[in-house]
């Protein structure tokens, strides 16, 4: 997307066939039980526990109310709906995630509060589990401290602020894309289609893990941290770049007309 000289046509299936490799992967590259933990884990530990009607949030997700009691359980319940080989093949390949779509646009207040529920948790940034193997030898769940200043710092501001981080992540995403569109005459031209693109895969990446699934946010937002920092380092460099002065062209022709025989 950023190589010179390149059409417009070629930038845009680059930024199509990145989006497409990425809805690819999230869609098929996962094994086929773990869309049904997740949609599991959506209805009876997120949707269900907060509705203030059961009976009907049931019916509209195609469940008798014989499902009521699982409510508060989730994929990795012992006794879980899911785990039950009677029901397992309910949530394998039933068509759970355009129902819970509809009651979302049918309620989006019910939506609002998921993503405020989730966001809290994604400022935490790093699991609450250790990244050591145990044959290292440390204690139980402890962790590496290297290079932890800036996710401590985004900790010590968005922690239990999913408001806040929210607001932050797509205030950058505007801000970053305006600044490579004023100073797109500066920058190769395929620069504002890229950070689009880099914007687009952040926004997808915050509906699936918002909506898809409702277990260790600190965990599944991990790609989306990563984004929004990419964002804020794009921000930087374009921010931080003198504007060019004169073209590639402008300077050969320049150049060229100062040669005399």
């Amino acid at each position: 997307m950023l190589i010179p000289g390149r059409s417009g046509l070629f930038r845009s299936l680059s930024a199509a066939t990145v989006l497409a490799a990425s809805a690819f992967t999230l869609f098929l590259g996962a094994p086929s039980y773990y869309h049904g933990f997740a949609a599991y884990n959506v209805i009876f530990f997120q949707l269900l526990p907060r509705s203030k009607d059961v009976a009907s949030d049931l019916k509209a997700l195609g469940l008798d109310d014989s499902y009521r009691r699982y409510i508060g359980t989730h994929a990795y319940t012992a006794d879980a709906a899911v785990r039950d080989p009677r029901l397992e093949d309910v949530f394998t390949y039933g068509n759970f995630y355009s129902r819970i779509a509809l009651i979302y646009l049918k309620d989006p207040s019910r939506a609002v509060d998921v993503i405020s529920l989730r966001m809290d948790g994604a400022g935490m940034q790093r699991p609450l589990l250790g990244n050591f193997e145990r044959s290292a030898g440390f204690p139980e769940s402890a962790r590496s401290r290297t290079f932890a200043l800036w996710s401590d710092l985004k900790i010590l501001v968005f922690a239990r602020n999913g408001g806040l981080y929210l607001f932050y992540s797509l205030s950058l995403l505007l801000a970053v894309m305006a600044l490579a569109i004023v100073r797109r005459q500066s920058f190769p031209p395929g620069l504002p289609l890229a950070i689009g693109t880099l914007g687009a895969l952040m926004l997808a990446e915050l509906a699936v893990v918002t909506f898809a699934d409702s277990l260790d946010p600190e965990r599944e937002y991990f790609l989306f941290n990563t984004l929004t920092d990419l964002l804020l380092v794009c921000g930087i460099c374009l921010t931080a770049r003198r504007p060019r002065q004169i073209s590639v062209q402008g300077a050969l022709e320049q150049a060229g007309s100062g040669v005399k025989f």
